[in-house]
């Protein structure tokens, strides 16, 4: 089953797979296509909010994801892409962390070097918005 999903999203080391983890869409998981192992088992890399940065089987990870809502494919030569997939690898173990190292934060890292995660940053943003207006109104 593995090999459908590689072939039917054409996926290739150093993707990032962005899925739906709520039911409306309003939040989404971030993971990375990583390839085959010596075994050819196809994996993905993601930070799980159980296990921290984790390797997963691809199998394993469309078992619970319904829908992919976007790919991004990795744009570089064969290696860049080797050097994304070892950079992942390399934070295997790593704690989750809802605020300052989820799923988003780990992916940003990965590609840009700065861990980042709009998700969080838009429901601060959205959560100081409604502080102010609820500021405002109560003044009134």
């Amino acid at each position: 089953m593995q090999n459908y999903y590689v072939d039917s999203f054409q996926l290739k080391p150093g993707d990032e797979l962005i899925v739906p983890k709520s039911g409306w869409d309003i939040i989404q998981h971030h993971a990375l296509y990583i390839g085959y192992d010596h075994n050819g088992t196809h994996l993905i890399i993601h930070n799980d909010i159980n296990r921290g940065v984790s390797l997963i089987s691809v199998d394993d990870f469309f078992s619970v994801v319904r829908k992919v809502n976007r790919i991004i494919p990795f744009k570089g030569n064969n290696a860049k892409r080797k050097a994304i997939v070892q950079r992942s690898l390399a934070r295997i173990g790593r704690p989750y962390n809802l605020i300052n190292y989820n799923c988003e934060h780990f992916i940003t890292e990965i590609k840009s070097g700065n861990p980042r995660s709009r998700q969080v940053e838009n429901t601060f943003v959205g959560v100081l918005a409604a502080l102010f207006i609820g500021a405002i109104i109560s003044e009134q």
